[in-house]
């Protein structure tokens, strides 16, 4: 079911062409209070700083409204791709709070099998093969410096499509009830991080990627 009635363009039009409205409303209001006999300096002053303060709030106000306004029907026509942390929101709002390091490998497992079954990556950061397994650099310094984590600034889940949900619920049926440490030995046994490894030795820092390409072709012959 659907209430749009506008394109993403005519939509935010309209809504930039109703602030520009309110703007000059306002601007028209205070110049005329300005200007009204008998208003004293120090009148005129607070509304000369009180006239940018309040347009700087409605400015805000509407422009955070258009944003929503169009991130919603974009989410909704599945316009755009989801990013690794609406992901990982998604799968927390599952989960609940859970180690970071655990998080990252659902995530990791996430695209893997999105690659294999959808034919198409769920987000578009990059993977890459750390030292203690496969770790999206992007989502890792949401969470750097913590242990566990429930909620992931940005992220949300409504900008998944209906593949991307279905695909993350099978991952986490599978890989949902595992230890952080399972599913971290388990990549390491795994030839997308193993190939990406190549020539460093156990433990020293390494930023190769992992590609969609080495993800699709282990994944999809298991």
């Amino acid at each position: 079911m659907t209430h749009r009635i506008m394109p993403n363009e005519k939509l935010l039009r309209f809504w930039l062409d109703k602030l520009f409205s309110i703007c000059s409303n306002l601007q028209a209001r205070c110049l005329e209070r300005w200007r009204m006999p008998g208003q004293s300096g120090a009148a005129t002053d607070r509304f000369k700083i009180f006239f940018p303060h309040l347009l700087r709030r409605k400015h805000n106000d509407y422009l955070m409204l258009c944003s929503n306004l169009v991130s919603n029907q974009v989410a909704e026509e599945g316009g755009a791709m989801a990013n690794v942390h609406d992901v990982a929101q998604y799968i927390l709002d599952r989960t609940g709070e859970i180690t970071t390091w655990k998080l990252q490998k659902l995530v990791y497992y996430s695209q893997a099998w999105s690659l294999v079954w959808d034919e198409k990556p769920l987000f578009p950061e990059r993977i890459e093969a750390w030292a203690n397994g496969p770790v999206v650099p992007d989502l890792y310094q949401q969470h750097r410096g913590s242990f566990t984590v429930s909620k992931i600034a940005g992220g949300n889940p409504k900008r998944l499509d209906q593949d991307g949900k279905e695909t993350v619920d099978a991952v986490l049926k599978y890989y949902g009830h595992k230890s952080s440490q399972w599913l971290s030995d388990l990549t390491h046994r795994e030839a997308p991080w193993l190939n990406a490894r190549k020539g460093l030795p156990d433990g020293d820092r390494g930023n190769s990627v992992i590609t969609h390409g080495a993800l699709a072709d282990y994944y999809g012959n298991l």
